[in-house]
C-alpha cells in the first residue's frame, strides 16, 4: 500500500518500509491496541477501506487510521472480509451476508440474498456492478440493489474446486483461485479461457492469493511458493490431453494435425484454430518407443 507493506501473523501485525539504504524496517502496530487482550488471534486478511487499514483475524478485527489502532471482537464467526465501495461485507455464521460497521463492530444483515453459502470474494467489474464469488453457490452479479446469477461454463465444477479468491486480469477477465484446482480464468461472458493446476504448469493446486503487476502478469501465492503467469494473449494452455501421452519430446504441425513424439510412441491430434481446441488424440500404432524428432 504505497510505500508500506502491511503484514500480520499470530497475535502480531504491522508494516515494513524501506530505509534510505534500502533495508526493510518493521514497525509494529499491534502494540498500539488498548483495552483488548489478544487470545490466539491469527491475522489472515488485510484490506484497505478509505484511509483505514483493517487487519482481520477469526475472532476480531483491528482498524488502523494512520495514528491509532482500535480492536473490535467479532459477534459471530466471519470468514472473509471484502470491500464494496466504502463498506465491508462478510458472511457471518448466525446472520448470513452482513455489512460490518468498522466504527462500532456491529453486523448489519443484508436482506433478500439469493445464496446460502459463504461469500468468498467481491470483484468490482464496473462503476455500477460487482461479481460476488460464493463458496458453493457460484457467482452473482450485484448492482447495489439486487443479485442476478452469473452463469459460467464451470458452474458445476466450481464448488468442487473450493474457490477462495478472485482477481481481474489485464484483459478484464475474471481469474478465480481455488484450494483444489489451481486457478481458472473466465471471460465476462462466462466462458472458461484456461485452467492452470498441477496437471499442466503449476507445482500445486492450492492458490491462496493473487495479484497482477504493472505489465499485467499474474502472480499466484501457493502452498508451494510463488508462480507467475506472463500476460501473453497469443498463448493457449492445453489443460489435459486424453489419452495420456506421457512426456512429449518433439512436435510437428501440419494444419490441422499436430504430431507429438513421446516416450510412448507417436501421437497425432487435430487442432481447431477457431475454437483453439485439441481433439481426437490417438497413437500411431506403427510407431513405438521413444520419438525424438519429427519432420
Amino acid at each position: 500500500d504505497g510505500d508500506r507493506i502491511y503484514v500480520g501473523s499470530h497475535e502480531h501485525f504491522g508494516y515494513f518500509m524501506r530505509s534510505e539504504d534500502g533495508t526493510l524496517v518493521y514497525s509494529e502496530l499491534s502494540g498500539l491496541i488498548e483495552g483488548y487482550q489478544m487470545r490466539n488471534d491469527e491475522i489472515w486478511r488485510i484490506l484497505r477501506i478509505s484511509d483505514k487499514i483493517i487487519f482481520q483475524s477469526f475472532a476480531s478485527f483491528f482498524v488502523y487510521d494512520g495514528v491509532d489502532v482500535k480492536a473490535f471482537p467479532l459477534k459471530s464467526v466471519c470468514l472473509f472480509f471484502n470491500v464494496l465501495g466504502d463498506r465491508v461485507l462478510t458472511s457471518a455464521d448466525e446472520y448470513g451476508l452482513v455489512y460490518v460497521d468498522i466504527n462500532t463492530g456491529d453486523l448489519i444483515k443484508i436482506p433478500d440474498v439469493p445464496f446460502k453459502s459463504k461469500l468468498v470474494s467481491i470483484l468490482q467489474i464496473s462503476e455500477s456492478q460487482s461479481v460476488f464469488l460464493t463458496y458453493s453457490d457460484g457467482l452473482f452479479l450485484y448492482d447495489g440493489h439486487r443479485f442476478t446469477p452469473f452463469r459460467t461454463e464451470i458452474d458445476r465444477e466450481l464448488p468442487l474446486w473450493q474457490p477462495n479468491n478472485t482477481i481481474m486480469n489485464k484483459d478484464r477477465d475474471i481469474v478465480i483461485g481455488t484450494n483444489l484446482n489451481g486457478s481458472g480464468c473466465i471471460s465476462r461472458g462466462g466462458v472458461l479461457k484456461w485452467c492452470l493446476n498441477n496437471s499442466n504448469v503449476l507445482g500445486c493446486n492450492t492458490v491462496l492469493g493473487m495479484t497482477t503487476d504493472f505489465e499485467g502478469n499474474l502472480w499466484m501465492a501457493m502452498d508451494g511458493g510463488l508462480a507467475m503467469v506472463q500476460n501473453n494473449p497469443s498463448l493457449t494452455y492445453v489443460r489435459t490431453i486424453t489419452p495420456s501421452v506421457g512426456s512429449i519430446y518433439t512436435v510437428f504441425y501440419r494444419k490441422p494435425y499436430i504430431y507429438m513424439g513421446t516416450g510412448q510412441g507417436l501421437y497425432v491430434g487435430k487442432i481447431d484454430d477457431e475454437q483453439k481446441t485439441l481433439s481426437d488424440v490417438h497413437p500411431v500404432k506403427e510407431v513405438l518407443g521413444n520419438v525424438w524428432y519429427i519432420k
